[in-house]
C-alpha cells in the first residue's frame, strides 16, 4: 500500500466512525450498553396478584435507547412474566425474572408468599344435637388469601365463645387445601352455642360456628313456684302454681303434658291440662275453695305426683279506692294563671265504702285543700276539683291523697295517692294600652307575658323600636309547651312584629318574645278596640283578560278576604329583593312591602286549547308561620275563555286562589299531610288538621269508613294528588280536583277550617252549605261536563324568605 492509498483508507474509516457516533450525527449512538429493571425485587401476597415491571436499555452514557426486550421467569410455577413485564403470582416460592435485549440482560427476584386474610366456614355449622354430645360433623374452616385461594401451613385457633363444651383441637395447622378442622362436644346448657375460629396473627381472618343444643331426656319433675301461699277463699292465689320438667343438667324441656288436679278444699285450677313451655314450666291459676287447707297435685308421665299446699283465709268484700285520672290545668301555666287540679276517684273494689271519706290535695308536700266525698259504691266513680289559684314561678308538685286518715277498710291502701309535677313559668302581666318598654334579651332566650282580654274586641299585639331581631308568638287558650305551636307567629328579620286578632275571643293571651338574635330597647304593647285590621290580597295583573275575567279575580279575592279574618304581618323585601321572573314570567323585581299576600295574575297563550288550563301556587312564604307572601295564578287564554262560556269562571278562580293561600300547597310543610300518594301510589293520603277533621265529621263524615280523615286525592296524578280533597269522597266541593258544571261547587266549612289548621284566623260562617255524600267511599265519580283541574299546582320551588326554623 502506498502512502496515498493508506491516507485514503484512514480518511474513509474516520468518516464511517464519525457517522456511527449518533443517529442524527450529533448525539450518542443507539447501541445498548446495559439493561435495567424498574425494581430489583417484588413480593406478592396472594395467588393471582400482579405487578408491573419495566425494562430500560441504556447506552454507554446511561441514556435510554430503543431496543427489543424479552422477558422470562426462572420458576414459572412460582411467578410468570408477560412480554410486557406483567408479573403474576402462581405459587409460593421465589423466581428470578430476566429481561433480555440482544446480548444484554438484567434480573429481578420475585417472592410469592401467601398471606392469610380470610377464614370461611366449609362445613359443620348450624348442627343440632343433645346437650353434652359430640357433634357428628367436624367443624371445618378454610384459610384463604386475598384472592380467595387456599393457604396452607397456617395456624387456626378454635375456641368456645358461648355455651361451654369442649373441642378436640384448639390450634390446627391448615392442610394443603387450606382447611383446618376440629370436633365439638356441646356444653350442658340448652340453646344456642358458639365456637370462634381465627387465623393466628390476623385481624380479618375470622369465622364462627353455631349449634343448637337440645335438652336431654327428662330426669326431674319439680315444683317451680306457687307452693305454700296464703290467699282468700273463693279467690285466686296471688301467683300461679308452676311445675317444671328438666333434664339432668337442669335444662327445661318443652312440650311435656302436665295435669293439675285439686285434691282437697275444693276450689279449681285453670287450666287443668297444660303443656310445658320453652323453659320447661307449666302453670295454672289456683282458686281457693273453703277456708283452711287446700291442696292440689301436678302430674306428668314417668314421675311421682307433686303436691302443692295453700291456706285460704276468709275473704271479706271491701272497697278499693284508686285515682283513675288526675289533671292539672291549664297545662304549661304561667304565674298569672289560676290553676285547678281535677281527679277522678274510682271504687274498683267489690263493696261500698260504707261512709263518706276525705280527699286531700298536697302542694309541694303541704296540704293545700281538702274535700269530702260521699259514700261510693263498688265500681262507681266521682270527680273532685281543687281551685289552687296562682303560683309563683318555678317547679311545683301536686299530690292527691284519698282517705288520708285510713277511715275506709280497703283491699289495697297503697294505691290511694297520685302525684303530678307542674312547673310554672315566669311571666309579666301586660295591660292593654300600657306598653312594656325597654325590653332586652340575650340570643335564643324567651320572655313571657300574659294579657287578659275581658270581652271580645279587635286586638293587635305588636313590638317596635330598639335593635336586634326578635320574633313574636301569641296564643289564646292553654299555653302550648313550645313556641312553634303558638297560633300567631310573627318573624320578620327585625324587631318590629305584630299579631292581629279581629273580634278576638275573651280570655288569656299568652305572649312570647324570642330572641332570634339578642335585642334591646324594644317596646311591647297591646291595642284593644279600634277598626279591624283585615287580611289583604293584592292582585297584580301582568296580563289581564276581559273585564268579566279580571272582575272574577277581584270577586274571589274579596271572598277569601272575608274568610280569613286576621291580618298577617307585613313582609319587606327591601333588604333582600325577589328577582324578576322568579315567581312567574313577567313578574318584576320585588323590593317593597307586601301586606298580606300579593298574587301575580297572567292570562296568556300557554299551549293553545287544552290540555293545560293553568297553574297556581305560592312562590315565597314567611319563615316562621310559612304563610304565603307572593304567589302566582297563570291561565291559558284559550281555555280561560272556555270556562267563562261554561259559567265556571268564579269557582275556578276561587279554587286556584285557594292554592296560593296554602290549601294543598303547604300542607306537607306544616306536617299535616300523611301518606302522600306521590311516595306510595294510591295510599290513603289524608289531612290531619284537627279543625278540618271536626268540620268533616260535622258535615256528615263522622261515620266515614274509607280510610283516615280528612281524605286527600290520591289517584289524580302529579299536580293534583296530595293537594286536593279526594274527588271520590267530596264530589262537587270547591277544592276537589274537578269543578262540576251545572251544579254549585260549595266552598265548605271543611276547607275554611283547614286554613285554621294552617294558622290563619278564619270565619267559618262564610262557608257554603255542604254535606259529605253518604257512603262516599264507595262512589265512583261521574265527572260529566265541567273542568278537570288536574295538574293545576305551580311547578317550581317555594322559597322561604326570612328562613327562621325551630330551635327546640
Amino acid at each position: 500500500m502506498n502512502l496515498r492509498t493508506a491516507k485514503s483508507f484512514l480518511l474513509i474509516a474516520l468518516i464511517i466512525g464519525l457517522t456511527n457516533c449518533g443517529s442524527d450525527g450529533t448525539g450518542p449512538g443507539t447501541d445498548g450498553n446495559s439493561v435495567s429493571i424498574s425494581r430489583t425485587s417484588v413480593t406478592l401476597t396472594f395467588l393471582g396478584e400482579t405487578t408491573q415491571l419495566t425494562a430500560t436499555v441504556r447506552n454507554s452514557k446511561s441514556v435510554p435507547v430503543s431496543g427489543q426486550v424479552t422477558w422470562s421467569s426462572g420458576a414459572p410455577t412460582v411467578a410468570t412474566v408477560s412480554s410486557n413485564g406483567l408479573v403474576t403470582a402462581i405459587g409460593n416460592g421465589q423466581a428470578t425474572l430476566t429481561a433480555t435485549s440482544g446480548s444484554l440482560s438484567a434480573t429481578a427476584s420475585a417472592t410469592v408468599q401467601q398471606v392469610a386474610t380470610s377464614l370461611s366456614v366449609i362445613s359443620g355449622n348450624a348442627q343440632t344435637d343433645t346437650v353434652g354430645q359430640l357433634l357428628t360433623e367436624p367443624l371445618v374452616a378454610r384459610v384463604e388469601d386475598q384472592g380467595g385461594t387456599a393457604v396452607s401451613a397456617v395456624s387456626v385457633n378454635f375456641s368456645i365463645s358461648q355455651g361451654g363444651g369442649s373441642l378436640s383441637e384448639t390450634s390446627v395447622t391448615s392442610d394443603s387445601d387450606g382447611k383446618a378442622s376440629t370436633t365439638w362436644t356441646l356444653g350442658t346448657t340448652s340453646g344456642t352455642q358458639n365456637v370462634a375460629a381465627i387465623v393466628q396473627g390476623s385481624e380479618s381472618g375470622k369465622a364462627s360456628f353455631s349449634a343448637t343444643a337440645t335438652p336431654g331426656p327428662a330426669t326431674a319433675f319439680s315444683k317451680e313456684s306457687g307452693d305454700q301461699q296464703i290467699g282468700k277463699n273463693n279467690r285466686p292465689l296471688p301467683e300461679p302454681v308452676a311445675a317444671a320438667v328438666k333434664d339432668e343438667f337442669g335444662n327445661g324441656i318443652a312440650g311435656i303434658p302436665v295435669t293439675f288436679a285439686v285434691t282437697d278444699g275444693g276450689g279449681s285450677i285453670n287450666p287443668a291440662d297444660s303443656v310445658t313451655g320453652e323453659t320447661g314450666t307449666a302453670e295454672g291459676t289456683w282458686t281457693m275453695g273453703v277456708v283452711g287447707a287446700n291442696t292440689l297435685t301436678a302430674s306428668t308421665a314417668a314421675f311421682p305426683d307433686l303436691e302443692f299446699a295453700a291456706t285460704a283465709e276468709l275473704y271479706v268484700a271491701k272497697a278499693d279506692l284508686t285515682i283513675s285520672s288526675m289533671v292539672v290545668s291549664p297545662a304549661n301555666a304561667t304565674a298569672f294563671q289560676d290553676l285547678t287540679v281535677t281527679a277522678t276517684i274510682t271504687n274498683s273494689g267489690d263493696f261500698t265504702t260504707g261512709s263518706a271519706f276525705d280527699v286531700q290535695l298536697l302542694l309541694d308536700n303541704v296540704q293545700a285543700g281538702n274535700t269530702t266525698v260521699s259514700e261510693l259504691t263498688d265500681n262507681a266513680e266521682t270527680q273532685v276539683s281543687f281551685d289552687v289559684g296562682r303560683l309563683a314561678s318555678g317547679p311545683h308538685t301536686f299530690q292527691v291523697v284519698i282517705d288520708p286518715n285510713n277511715d275506709i277498710d280497703e283491699h289495697d291502701e297503697a294505691n290511694n295517692s297520685v302525684g303530678r309535677s307542674a312547673p310554672v313559668a315566669a311571666a309579666t302581666e301586660l295591660v292593654a294600652g300600657t306598653p312594656a318598654r325597654s325590653l332586652s334579651l340575650p340570643d335564643s332566650m324567651e320572655l313571657l307575658f300574659n294579657l287578659e282580654l275581658p270581652s271580645s274586641s279587635n286586638l293587635v299585639i305588636s313590638t317596635s323600636g330598639g335593635s336586634g331581631d326578635l320574633d313574636l308568638y301569641v296564643h289564646h287558650g292553654p299555653r302550648p309547651a313550645h313556641r312553634d305551636d303558638y297560633k300567631c307567629q310573627s318573624g320578620s328579620p327585625i324587631s318590629s312584629e305584630s299579631c292581629t286578632f279581629n273580634a278576638a275571643e275573651p280570655g288569656v293571651y299568652h305572649i312570647l318574645l324570642f330572641a332570634w338574635d339578642q335585642f334591646s330597647g324594644v317596646t311591647l304593647e297591646a291595642q284593644v278596640g279600634g277598626d279591624p285590621n283585615p287580611f289583604n290580597i293584592e292582585l297584580v295583573f301582568l296580563n289581564g283578560g276581559t273585564t268579566e275575567q279580571d272582575e272574577a279575580f277581584r270577586t274571589s279575592a274579596a271572598k277569601w278576604e272575608s274568610i280569613i279574618t286576621d291580618d298577617v304581618y307585613a313582609f319587606s323585601f327591601a333588604d333582600s329583593p325577589a328577582l324578576a321572573n322568579e315567581c312567574v314570567s313577567g313578574q318584576p323585581l320585588i323590593s317593597d312591602v307586601v301586606d298580606d299576600v300579593r298574587i301575580y295574575v297572567s292570562i296568556r297563550d300557554i299551549d293553545g286549547p287544552q290540555p293545560i288550563l293553568g297553574r297556581a301556587g305560592p312562590c315565597y312564604i314567611r319563615g316562621l308561620s310559612e304563610h304565603p307572601i307572593v304567589g302566582m295564578m297563570e291561565f291559558d287564554i284559550y281555555d280561560f275563555d272556555r270556562i267563562t262560556d261554561q259559567g265556571l269562571l268564579i269557582p275556578v278562580v276561587l279554587h286556584e286562589m285557594g292554592h296560593v293561600l296554602g290549601i294543598g300547597t303547604i300542607w306537607d310543610r306544616k306536617e299535616l299531610l300523611v301518606n302522600p300518594s306521590a311516595v306510595t301510589p294510591s295510599a290513603d293520603t289524608h289531612f290531619i288538621g284537627p279543625h278540618a277533621i271536626a268540620a268533616f265529621d260535622n258535615a256528615g263524615g263522622v261515620n266515614y269508613t274509607g280510610g283516615q280523615k280528612v281524605p286527600v286525592e290520591n289517584e289524580a296524578g302529579p299536580g293534583s294528588q296530595d293537594s286536593h280533597w279526594r274527588e271520590a269522597v267530596f264530589n262537587a266541593e270547591l277544592m276537589s280536583p274537578f269543578v262540576d258544571s251545572g251544579v254549585q261547587n260549595p266552598l265548605s266549612r271543611i276547607t275554611i277550617q283547614s286554613l285554621a289548621d294552617l294558622g290563619y284566623g278564619v270565619d267559618p260562617t262564610q262557608s257554603e252549605p255542604y254535606s259529605v255524600p253518604l257512603a262516599a267511599d264507595l262512589v265512583s265519580p261521574d265527572r260529566g261536563l265541567g273542568i278537570d283541574l288536574r295538574d293545576d299546582i305551580r311547578i317550581g320551588p317555594i322559597l322561604v324568605v326570612g328562613p327562621k326554623k325551630s330551635r327546640r
